[in-house]
């Protein structure tokens, strides 16, 4: 079975991430896998060719760029695909039209996030459309986005959830204490995300100018990229903390690097999932996150991490605290963190419904 694989970027993200995973797997159960993107960098297109995979970018400059419709099209005619599954909302749009215009027999579309983009009340209906009238299935990664998309008014009867799954994740060996020269007392706080507006850093930074009074032995690595930077840069800088906050960017490694640190940080305000929440448990870390989507889904309370409000430095602040207090803690929760995976989230739980519903 021939699969192609449209997403809007494949730049560092959740989605990115998660795609490369089910690649890979697939490709191993014998499925011809390949990937197209819309636009962006590419940083993880390199990875998706070591593993054999022809990979096509589009370079979309406007959602209705004729050139790239157009190359998408010729593509999809020309290589007769089985399946089409998109990822991400204007990969939603795009591969489901042109996909159905070019005689695609069935268009899957995998929604990774609570997205905005639907809603807007014109993308939000053509959003329906293309569920109801184009797409096989459409796949929720969490019944967060189920219940998002069901209040929109998605058909009910053609969405089904898979959650991410997650297998073992490779490191290098590569010490972030040695790289940053970190010292084993101090604790490694770590939040992995791109540096938008949905991912909260904001408040992250004014829960640690509020730890900071009580305790300064800490660094904060903000891992990701993204607009907010400069802004974030500034706000780190008038609250004094250029010693205890790093922007590490862009990295590879979020694996050794979650593997130096004491605990992962999330403070979103909404989610579709929360992918760096599987790659943290796996590695016995445990978490501090908000109660927002799916996340409590993934995290038991009290038991594999620390559920807060969204936006509310109070809380994060408290919890951050009680997490660098209480190193018994952190190790229980990351050893029932590391079982809950095991058990709800693993990469073969996963691979195994995907193969069922592209059979």
């Amino acid at each position: 079975m021939k699969i192609l694989h449209l997403i809007t970027t494949l730049d560092l993200g959740g989605a990115e991430r998660h795609l490369y995973f089910l690649v890979r797997e697939t490709i191993r159960k014998g499925y011809q896998i390949e990937v197209a993107y819309l636009k962006g960098q590419g940083k993880m297109e390199p990875f998706f060719r070591k593993l054999g995979v022809k990979v096509f970018p589009l370079h979309m400059k406007t959602i209705f760029d004729p050139r790239c419709i157009f190359s998408l099209y010729r593509l999809i005619r020309k290589n007769r695909y089985s399946i089409i599954h998109t990822h991400l909302f204007k990969a939603d749009f795009l591969g489901g039209i042109v996909g159905k215009f070019a005689g695609c027999p069935r268009i899957i579309s995998t929604k990774h996030n609570i997205d905005l983009y639907l809603k807007n009340q014109i993308f939000g209906l053509l959003g329906r459309w293309i569920a109801s009238i184009i797409n096989y299935r459409v796949i929720a990664i969490s019944y967060a986005v189920k219940d998002f998309l069901l209040k929109l008014g998605f058909p009910k009867k053609k969405i089904v959830v898979i959650h991410y799954g997650l297998g073992e994740i490779s490191l290098t060996g590569k010490s972030v204490r040695k790289e940053l020269l970190i010292p084993e007392d101090k604790i490694v706080i770590t939040c992995v995300a791109r540096l938008y507006p949905q991912k909260g850093h904001i408040y992250l930074i004014q829960a640690l100018e509020k730890i900071k009074k009580t305790y300064s032995n800490f660094v904060c690595l903000l891992v990701g990229d993204g607009p907010l930077r400069n802004e974030l840069e500034r706000e780190v800088k008038r609250r004094n903390l250029e010693k205890e906050v790093i922007f590490m960017g862009w990295r590879n490694d979020v694996g050794d690097i979650l593997a130096g640190s004491d605990f992962l940080v999330l403070p979103s305000l909404w989610e579709g999932f929360g992918l760096v929440i599987l790659e943290a448990m796996s590695l016995h870390k445990p978490v501090v996150a908000t109660r927002v989507g799916p996340i409590p889904e993934i995290i038991i309370e009290e038991k594999t991490g620390i559920l807060v409000s969204p936006q509310n430095v109070e809380e994060l602040s408290n919890a951050i605290l009680r997490m660098i207090s209480e190193p018994e803690l952190r190790r229980k929760m990351g050893e029932a963190g590391w079982r809950r995976l095991r058990e709800n989230f693993s990469l073969e739980k996963m691979i195994e419904k995907y193969v069922k519903f592209y059979s």
